[in-house]
């Protein structure tokens, strides 16, 4: 069986797919072929402020309950095996349940007795961290944690070739999207159509859990309405559509005039959790005439999700964006 696993694992991750797909792979083979309790996968990614978050790996069409949702950074402070994993850089066995320690939003199943935690290192750069479960105690002898550890390798560099791949359609995707919004922008009919187009273009292309704009409803009382057109990620419960004055991440880019990237909601004390799926947020406003009329909002199910890239991406949409509600004004005076 370790031997298919690794000829299975080592065609698979041969095959160069996307992120997402070598993940439901290696986890399908792993629990098919060897017959762990669970097996889990956590990609590294790096957040505004530098630090790392852990995210893990969904099997497609399961969206988790955000108290649910075992994200983390590697700041947090805890003491859970993949943590432990992450930071050292080495593999960790825990062959007795007594040892086991857990992350809180992700307990051992009831039938674990045995845990492991590899690194995912490719270039001497952390990717992410393995993390298999056992149903007996003293399962991860020496050469079971050698087949693991090849097949981890094999993981950890073909996630960074994959990244790097996914880093350059994205870096595509923002230009294509970019041509589709000036063109919008070039002939404008009024600003909730536009608003409306706008949203579509960039919620459906790059793909985010949420995302529209929120209107400032008076410069005088500071209200902020959230526009009819806003796109909020599956699931979402109804929430309110009116902000108030000084509330919220929304109200403190407004404030101070500047983009605001927000690698964990759940650490923000300004933060309105109207979205229980939101971990991290991105939020940019809109300038006209010299005075901030709306804020483009993205929000993610992933910690850490917004990068330097996403926030100059919002930007230059904004900066389209508000030189196009310039232009109706100027023909409706």
């Amino acid at each position: 069986r370790k031997q298919v696993a690794l000829q299975t694992g080592y065609h698979l991750l041969r095959s160069k797919s996307e992120k997402d797909t070598l993940a439901a792979g290696i986890i399908n083979q792993l629990n098919h072929l060897l017959g762990y309790a669970q097996v889990h996968i956590y990609f590294a990614t790096k957040t505004a402020n530098g630090s790392t978050a852990l995210t893990p790996f969904q099997q497609p069409n399961t969206l988790l309950r955000r108290d649910n949702l075992p994200s983390f950074l590697l700041n947090d402070g805890a003491t859970n095996l993949i943590l432990q994993t992450a930071v050292r850089g080495k593999t960790i066995v825990q062959n007795n349940r007594s040892q086991l320690q857990q992350h809180p939003p992700l307990p051992l199943q009831a039938t674990s007795q045995a845990a492991i935690g590899i690194p995912l290192l490719a270039n001497k750069t952390l990717q992410g961290v393995l993390q298999i479960q056992h149903r007996a105690k003293n399962q991860f002898a020496p050469s079971e944690v050698q087949t693991l550890e090849i097949i981890a390798d094999q993981l950890a560099n073909m996630l960074l070739q994959a990244e790097r791949k996914q880093q350059a359609q994205h870096m595509q995707k923002e230009r294509d999207v970019l041509i589709a919004v000036a063109q919008l922008c070039a002939a404008p009919q009024n600003d909730n159509k536009l608003i409306g187009d706008v949203t579509a273009v960039v919620h459906d292309q790059m793909q985010y859990d949420s995302f529209g704009v929120w209107l400032v409803a008076s410069q005088a009382l500071g209200h902020l309405k959230r526009h009819d057109t806003f796109r909020l990620m599956p699931g979402t419960p109804t929430v309110r559509g009116i902000i108030g004055p000084g509330e919220g991440i929304e109200h403190r880019v407004r404030q101070s005039g500047k983009p605001l990237r927000i690698a964990d909601v759940q650490k923000e004390p300004a933060y309105l959790p109207q979205n229980p799926f939101t971990l991290s947020k991105l939020c940019v406003p809109i300038f006209v005439k010299g005075e901030i009329t709306a804020l483009l909002d993205a929000e993610s199910s992933r910690l850490g999700a917004f990068s330097a890239e996403d926030e100059s991406f919002l930007v230059s949409i904004a900066h389209l964006h508000a030189t196009a509600i310039a232009q109706l004004q100027i023909l409706q005076e």
